[in-house]
């Protein structure tokens, strides 16, 4: 074997590669070393086909040799850096890929690699920048977009993530995983109008895809669409039917009239032992609801206690500290401090905040009025996602309550400009009002009274027992950590019932309070008296069917069971 013909049989080997043909490039390979052991480039090919071959620490070796031949060639360091990588030395391989950097500033596979080594190592933001400066050196890189949005979700910057996917998806319009991570980011950023056309471009490519039947589903059920919803949930159990999610889901759409209904047999087929707790969680809240629906309420409950216990397991919640929490929010706030954060009011739009303890009828009074021409959903986007996840400048130093007393006026205004330009981005027209019926308004609503002296405030009350018992059947993936445990649930309403007693005390008639029974018995009246509190003409068109009277007194079937509940309200 010549050395003049050497670089072509590199070159066939490399071919063979591509090709899949490693038996074939692996004996080619093998001649080039015995004939040239001091080559650098046949000691690089043979370290990246033992790589193929996942055999990471002789690739490592060959590679280094390759190194000792020739020290100054980038690439050499590149796959050194894959090779160390893939044995999980990350520190290693954040260091060979720095060196490639270093020796060829241009090299966007070494950046998008190095993103990867430094996010092993949690090192993210410096990780970012790593993605960053590929996608400066090309900007055409797909997989460098994809890797970039991932980090900031796990920053919860579900912006900038959006933001990303839309640039990789104007690269590769129709790639599945990217549509489905961007339906799933617009879905948690409460872009659900955007997330439906998102969802509905990936079932035209593919009308069995997992992810986006079921994220169909999700948007049903957020849009008061059971029947939808069950549709979805159906196909999607069709495809694969060890999904407890959707058998919770299911249950939730329909109403059972008998113990003979297959689903029952289904669920209680895959609760076996070696199911999670949050699967198994999901099945006992699924069975719960059947065993509602039957009238069998000592067997629902059980389920529901069994829910509820695993779900305990895995929770991490001290009420205290909620009670703590509350106590320094009346604590820091002082009206006379407050009066300096006072913002004149020129927007045009003006937020509605609904308050009201959670599974008090905060969702569906927010659809009601959001079927009113002149006002818009806010999707739930709250002053604490604007705090915690959105960038400003001048915003607040600190954690809320605390800088309640020390905000200057210039970040009272930045926080409201912030706030309205979040509300804003979502929507097409400008209304008069945009709702937002985050599940922490209450806690703000001093603060709320002087950044929106406009803006308007509806209080809903529940009777706790039932808003209480209604959260013990409901398994949640994040927020209302103390809904597994019923004494809990009796804490949380009391502290809330302070909290807005305090708000009462601090202004003159600061919010219009209405009762979910109202709305549900005697919903023309409560809504004629919301819009006048509105100074808006009653204007309505939600169908009232989907309006939940059999939902009063619902805790009544389960009475003996709560005394957890009622000891604590007594």
């Amino acid at each position: 074997m010549k050395e003049t013909g050497l670089l072509s049989i590199i070159l066939k080997a490399y071919q063979l590669r591509e090709q899949n043909q490693h038996v074939s490039a692996l004996e080619l390979c093998k001649k080039c070393l015995q004939a040239f052991p001091q080559n650098p480039e046949v000691h690089c090919l043979w370290g990246i086909l033992l790589q193929d071959e996942k055999k990471y620490m002789l690739a490592e070796k060959s590679i280094n040799q390759a190194i000792q031949i020739n020290p100054r060639k980038s690439d050499y360091y590149f796959f050194l850096g894959n090779a160390l990588f893939s044995q999980k030395k990350y520190k290693s391989a954040e260091t060979a890929f720095r060196e490639c950097i270093r020796k060829s500033d241009n090299h966007y596979l070494a950046y998008r690699k190095l993103a990867q080594s430094l996010e092993k190592q949690n090192k993210i933001k410096s990780a970012i920048n790593a993605y960053k400066s590929s996608i400066d050196i090309n900007p055409n890189y797909f997989k460098a977009y994809f890797g970039l949005a991932t980090l900031y979700c796990r920053l919860s910057d579900f912006s900038d993530a959006i933001y990303t996917l839309q640039r990789a998806l104007a690269l590769k319009p129709n790639d599945l995983p990217t549509l489905s991570l961007l339906a799933e980011l617009l879905m948690k950023d409460h872009q659900f109008d955007l997330a439906q056309r998102v969802i509905e471009k990936t079932l035209l490519i593919d009308n069995r895809h997992l992810l986006s039947l079921q994220n169909s589903a999700f948007l049903c059920v957020e849009n008061f669409q059971p029947e939808r919803a069950s549709e979805f949930i159906i196909q999607s159990l069709h495809i694969d039917p060890v999904q407890p999610e959707l058998w919770r889901l299911l249950s939730l759409c329909k109403n059972y009239l008998s113990l003979d209904d297959p689903d029952i047999a289904q669920i209680k087929k895959q609760l076996s032992p070696s199911k999670s707790d949050d699967d198994k969680a999901q099945y006992y809240f699924a069975l719960g609801k059947i065993y509602q629906d039957c009238k069998q309420f000592k067997k629902s409950f059980d389920y529901y206690q069994r829910a509820n216990q695993l779900k305990s397991k895995s929770i991490d919640y001290n009420s205290a500290l909620f009670k703590r929490k509350i106590s320094n929010i009346i604590g820091q706030f002082n009206k006379r401090k407050m009066k300096k954060y006072f913002c004149a009011d020129e927007n045009e739009t003006q937020p509605i905040f609904i308050v009201g303890a959670s599974c008090s009828g905060k969702s569906i009074l927010e659809k009601i009025l959001a079927s009113h021409k002149k006002i818009q959903r806010g999707w739930d986007v709250g002053i604490t996602n604007v705090i915690e996840k959105t960038t400003f400048d001048n915003k607040p130093k600190g954690k809320y309550p605390y800088w309640l007393g020390h905000m200057t006026k210039i970040e009272a205004l930045a926080l409201k400009e912030a706030y309205l330009a979040r509300i804003h981005r979502d929507i097409d027209k400008v209304p008069a009002y945009i709702i937002d019926a985050s599940t922490d308004n209450f806690e703000y609503i001093g603060l709320l009274q002087y950044l929106f002296p406009r803006a308007k405030i509806i209080h809903i009350t529940r009777n706790p027992l039932d808003a209480g018992f209604n959260l013990y059947t409901r398994f949640y993936t994040e927020y209302h950590l103390y809904s597994y445990d019923l004494k809990d649930i009796g804490r949380y309403f009391a502290e809330h019932r302070r909290m807005m007693a305090f708000w009462q005390q601090q202004f003159d008639a600061p919010f219009l309070t209405i009762s979910y029974e109202s709305l549900m018995t005697d919903t023309k009246n409560t809504l004629s008296q919301i819009f006048s509190y509105l100074q808006m003409k009653p204007h309505c068109s939600f169908p009232t069917h989907h309006l939940h009277q059999n939902e009063i007194n619902s805790h009544k079937p389960y009475y003996q069971f709560l005394q957890p509940l009622l000891n604590y309200f007594s």
